[in-house]
């Protein structure tokens, strides 16, 4: 007897949403003799597996400028270079009080079987003037199983090969203090004015006018 018994249950085209599957079985030969006989229609819905990952950034040394963004990737797979499947943002308010740690929040990921997902998560690397990156690399877990009439999924982060919070970056500011004194030798008075100019890369910073007495200046700038 052969049966001719259709996919209803492969992959959702969008496997965010909920799909409905319409199953019939049809009877198409009994040995080698043609025979046709089909099933009642039967429907049955498939409710997806819908995650949505993110995590949080901080700055250590200052506070976050306004709209100041940084990028987070998911990737595929377990070493942080497989195939890049999301991107999101952390961005900082345009106004007003900064906060002290910004969100990131990756766009929702549909699961229409049960099986283990494996993903990273780690920070693109900026070019931020005198910020370094943090290089952390989660990794992401995701177990979906069947319960009842819908596919249900269970994250594990872990970070070094233990298990972790949800994925936490850390950037540092990284500044250097500059100080200069100026010492007056029997010049008469009135004494001068005295401008200091620090140069970055031989650009000019800000500049520093000194007290008219003996005295030291210090500059707080970027490393």
């Amino acid at each position: 007897m052969t049966f001719e018994v259709p996919t209803t249950v492969d992959s959702l085209e969008n496997p965010l949403e909920v799909k409905d599957y319409i199953n019939t079985t049809k009877i198409t030969h009994i040995y080698d003799i043609p025979y046709e006989k089909e099933s009642p229609p039967t429907w049955h819905k498939l409710w997806p597996a819908v995650v949505e990952l993110g995590g949080t950034k901080t700055l250590l040394n200052r506070p976050f400028l306004p709209s100041e963004t940084y990028t987070f990737e998911l990737r595929a797979g377990s070493d942080g270079t497989g195939t890049l499947v999301r991107t999101a943002q952390a961005v900082a308010p345009d106004t007003g009080e900064m906060p002290a740690a910004l969100d990131f929040l990756f766009a929702a990921i549909g699961f229409d079987r049960e099986g283990v997902y494996r993903f990273t998560v780690q920070e693109a690397a900026g070019n931020g003037d005198s910020i370094q990156y943090d290089t952390s690399l989660y990794g992401v877990t995701i177990s979906v199983t069947m319960q009842g009439d819908r596919l249900v999924a269970a994250v594990v982060y872990t970070k070094d090969g233990a298990q972790a919070p949800a994925p936490a970056f850390e950037n540092k500011y990284l500044a250097t203090e500059v100080t200069q004194r100026k010492e007056w030798l029997g010049e008469p008075e009135p004494r001068p004015p005295i401008t200091l100019q620090l140069y970055r890369d031989g650009r000019a910073y800000v500049p520093v006018e000194l007290p008219l007495d003996d005295g030291a200046s210090m500059w707080t700038t970027d490393s």
